[in-house]
């Protein structure tokens, strides 16, 4: 056996907190003895650190006043209970999840065309033929601009959809 002291666990001297003297092991390579701590900064000092599994090292100073690893879990869990059920209550038991219609989506035949992006305007640029259900072979087009193609293709798409409503409202 040695003759050092036993010094107490990193655990232990975290838990005791800063006001408390806790023993650290000096950094000091020459001088091993131990010697006490009373502050916060002192413990930054003294270089106490835990090493987890991961390889990540936290010094000891920066587990003062926090929630143990068990506890912070506790907590995430009935975080996630309450926004569970804040989501169950919102919606009632016997009314059906909404779900998109075949209205919403584009007919057959549709194309997304010229879709090109501008690095100077930083933008993407293109348009949307869609095929006439009366007349075959016509075609309707809507254009648009958007800082990224999925925005641009849903930007499209909604002013197709926003156009079928005008003509459905005019009896076509």
């Amino acid at each position: 056996m040695s003759d050092k002291p036993k010094k107490p666990s990193i655990i232990e001297a975290a838990r005791r907190g800063a006001s408390k003297p806790v023993l650290v092991a000096s950094t000091d390579t020459d001088n091993q003895i131990p010697k006490t701590v009373s502050k916060k900064a002192d413990l930054k000092q003294a270089g106490e650190t835990i090493t987890y599994q991961c390889g990540h090292k936290i010094g000891v100073h920066y587990l003062e006043g926090q929630a143990c690893p068990s506890c912070r879990d506790k907590a995430r869990k009935d975080r996630n209970l309450r926004r569970k059920e804040k989501r169950e209550a919102e919606t009632t038991p016997g009314e059906p999840k909404k779900k998109l219609d075949d209205q919403g989506r584009l007919p057959d035949g549709s194309l997304f065309a010229n879709v090109v992006y501008d690095a100077h305007a930083v933008m993407w640029s293109g348009e949307l033929q869609v095929p006439d259900a009366i007349l075959p072979g016509q075609y309707h087009y809507f254009n648009g601009q958007a800082s990224g193609v999925e925005h641009l293709l849903r930007q499209l798409a909604g002013q197709y959809r926003l156009w079928k409503v005008g003509q459905e409202a005019a009896g076509r």
